[in-house]
């Protein structure tokens, strides 16, 4: 509705109006009722705003490796369960973490008491750009493994 009301504006300036549709009290009426409009239609959920994905539920979860969309089946399967994996566990985004990446930026481990788990060690992001050598993060990302359920277990598939 905004760019709407901007070519007005710009098609009223361009013929030399002599009132800015802006702010002249001329279009004071119409200002409110635009306001108003755009107020209505953002309680409603209609903004310009990106809406959020809404998470995965464990069924969903559950039917991707029934599918053999996730899991270690075929090598597409592997590929897709490290992706899903890594923006899981290790908040990675889609597409432009995973084309940033580089060796050993996710390092295989073992506690003390010998169970294995995945750490990742974030190199730079969007909002830890480097610039500050104290703005680190306390802990690294890390995920266990699960030897209970190899199909679905985040170092297993890493390992393959």
């Amino acid at each position: 509705m905004r760019s709407f009301w901007g070519s007005i504006h710009r098609h009223l300036k361009s013929k030399f109006y002599p009132h800015d549709s802006n702010h002249s009290p001329s279009f004071q009426q119409t200002q409110q009722t635009l306001n108003a409009k755009l107020k209505e239609l953002k309680n409603a959920g209609h903004s310009n705003m990106q809406h959020s994905a809404d998470a995965l539920t464990e069924e969903e979860i559950h039917t991707l490796y029934e599918s053999n969309q996730l899991g270690q089946t075929t090598a597409e399967s592997l590929l897709n369960t490290l992706r899903w994996n890594n923006c899981r566990h290790f908040g990675l985004r889609a597409v432009t973490d995973h084309h940033q990446m580089k060796w050993g930026d996710i390092t295989l481990g073992k506690d003390s008491s010998g169970k294995e788990y995945l750490s990742y060690n974030k190199r730079s992001t969007k909002t830890r750009t480097g610039d500050h050598v104290t703005n680190i993060r306390a802990v690294r990302p890390t995920v266990w493994a699960t030897p209970e359920d190899p199909t679905r277990c985040p170092v297993a598939s890493f390992k393959l």
